[in-house]
């Protein structure tokens, strides 16, 4: 069931979601490097590519989501609603890692988000997913449409423990 009238996670939320994900991976990758590669440059920077590729595939693949998105209330998607494949997570974090190394790639690829309509950056045109927004309510995901209704439950509910539905309204 496509769920084409989703609504895009806000820049905000992107932008904290990827600076959260930045964050955790620059600290775990920090120890990794200096601890168990001791050094070695080149071991490192292979390392390091390696090391986000998977950090950043591995949850997106299982669950759609990284750690920072999580945290923000975000989602990948496939551009026509549906949950994306492991192979559709591979060439969206292939996509974000080639246009990151090259630098001025990850200035175009977040300004792309900034000015799109739905939100997308380049790495999600280039791997045909988009972002939305979801609830954070006890763990699980709720989808949320343009006017802030629950539109799909997640692996749970919508209702709190108290049993109050929630809804997200803008």
């Amino acid at each position: 069931m496509a769920q084409s009238h989703l609504r895009p996670a806000k820049r905000t939320d992107r932008l904290a979601g990827a600076f959260l994900d930045a964050l955790y991976s620059a600290l775990l990758y920090s120890w990794i490097a200096f601890k168990v590669l001791d050094g070695d440059r080149v071991w490192q920077a292979v390392g390091l590519v390696v090391f986000v590729f998977v950090l950043f595939w591995v949850p997106l693949a299982l669950w759609g989501q990284t750690l920072g998105m999580m945290m923000v209330g975000a989602k990948v998607l496939r551009a026509d609603g549906e949950e994306i494949s492991a192979g559709t997570a591979f060439v969206r974090v292939a996509a974000m890692l080639g246009l990151t190394v090259t630098g001025v790639g990850l200035v175009a690829d977040v300004a792309w988000m900034l000015f799109d309509q739905r939100h997308q950056a380049l790495h999600d045109k280039i791997a045909h997913t988009r972002v939305v927004a979801v609830l954070r309510v006890a763990r699980r995901n709720t989808l949320v449409d343009d006017a802030g209704n629950v539109v799909e439950d997640g692996p749970g509910s919508a209702v709190d423990p108290y049993g109050s539905t929630h809804h997200r309204g803008r």
